[in-house]
């Protein structure tokens, strides 16, 4: 897996209430995204991305720390942590 800097990755709010904004800058091709929880569980998949910015509904999920990852048109992933609040 070739990854990406964190830094082509923007996670906001962070720590987040109810709405989540992935955002990728420059020319990346997003291909997927998933949340995974601490225990490894899948908590949101989208796939398919039509632009750079996908919002994702948060409300639902339990306090603390998710990883947010990437996979890029190339093959390529980009990870991010994010703090629900």
């Amino acid at each position: 897996i070739n990854e990406l800097p964190t830094s082509k990755l923007t996670i906001s709010p962070n720590p987040v209430k109810d709405v989540l904004t992935i955002s990728l800058a420059g020319n990346e091709q997003e291909k997927s995204i998933e949340v995974i929880d601490v225990f490894g569980r899948v908590v949101y998949q989208q796939s398919q991305i039509i632009n750079h910015k996908s919002q994702i509904e948060t409300s639902s999920w339990a306090s603390g720390l998710y990883l947010d990852r990437c996979t890029l048109q190339d093959g390529s992933v980009v990870t991010g942590k994010v703090v629900k609040e």
